[in-house]
């Protein structure tokens, strides 16, 4: 895998038939649907780019190897028409398949100056509450559908959705940048998923580029790999879900590694991201750390969370 620059040359066309394997493994993809995929050259090698360029394949067979990645980030969030700031925001997502989900735990201050701390999880085909991470899960759910949306508003997440999406998944082109429109997987396969893709060299930046704008000095050793001419990435820059007559739009900039800079992995998060639901702005965030070094999130589904959705 190439460092920094994150771009990618074209690569053979047995490589991108692997790495799309590991990619519909990572999804929880059927075998049928790894069949179908796999005869569409264009769609398999935009699968290949965007999964390449973002850092989520590794290892000599190219698969994805990202399982778990945590983001922390401040911000602004709209909630029923009152705004509050969000001083903390950590969201902490695992991709395996049988706790697929997210944690978000943050802290909302709105006018009255009062912080409010919530967690708010999602696993599957459940929703809870907790009061600190892992602690006196409350069943919510009424908020599923919300937090799955949340869930699939991630890119990493949509990435693999689109793969597992398999035959469902077309691809189009919008502005010379490809779009792939797919359902999401149940129980929300009722929401269409369209991600826009770009390759505009705006949507990455260097930590190091980024260190030196804040003025901080950056060890030799750390200093950036030189430019690699003809590489280019390919990076989510919009997503948007359609629930129903409701839109929601996320959309994502300044993609880079915001670990920390002695955990660096070249896995590449949004610096930016903004949700939008209708002409309303719902999420505002900058991320300001990141862990995609297989941190430890675990979201087993509570007994008493199971037992309420069982009842429903």
């Amino acid at each position: 895998m190439l460092s920094e620059n994150s771009a990618r040359a074209t690569v053979p066309a047995a490589a991108v038939a692997v790495a799309l394997a590991g990619l519909m493994v990572s999804a929880g993809m059927a075998t049928a649907g790894q069949r179908t995929a796999a005869q569409m050259p264009e769609l398999k090698t935009v699968f290949f780019d965007v999964a390449n360029s973002m850092g989520m394949l590794r290892f000599s067979e190219q698969r994805d190897a990202i399982r778990t990645l945590e983001v922390w980030a401040t911000g602004t969030m709209n909630v029923d028409g009152q705004m509050f700031k969000l001083p903390q925001y950590r969201a902490s997502f695992n991709y395996h398949d049988h706790v697929r989900g997210v944690r978000v735990d943050f802290t909302r201050v709105g006018a009255d100056g009062v912080p409010q701390r919530r967690v708010e999880v999602v696993a599957g085909e459940f929703a809870w509450d907790e009061t600190t991470p892992g602690m006196n899960p409350t069943p919510a759910p009424a908020a599923l559908r919300a937090r799955l949306i949340r869930y699939y508003s991630n890119p990493q997440t949509l990435v693999k959705a689109a793969v597992a999406a398999g035959a469902s998944t077309r691809l189009s082109r919008e502005g010379g940048n490809a779009v792939l429109t797919f359902p999401l997987p149940a129980p929300v396969s009722d929401i269409t998923a369209t991600m826009t893709l770009s390759t505009r060299k705006e949507m990455f930046l260097s930590w190091y580029e980024f260190a030196k704008r804040q003025g901080r000095t950056v060890p030799e050793r750390l200093a950036p790999y030189p430019p690699r001419e003809g590489l280019i990435g390919v990076y989510p820059e919009r997503i948007v879900l359609r629930d129903g007559n409701a839109t929601i739009e996320t959309t994502f900039a300044e993609y880079g590694d915001w670990n920390d800079d002695d955990l660096k992995a070249d896995v590449f998060i949004p610096r930016r991201i903004v949700q939008r639901r209708g002409p309303v702005t719902v999420l505002d965030l900058t991320v300001i750390r990141t862990n995609t070094n297989s941190p430890y999130v675990i979201i087993p589904i509570p007994a008493n969370v199971k037992t309420a959705g069982a009842a429903r």
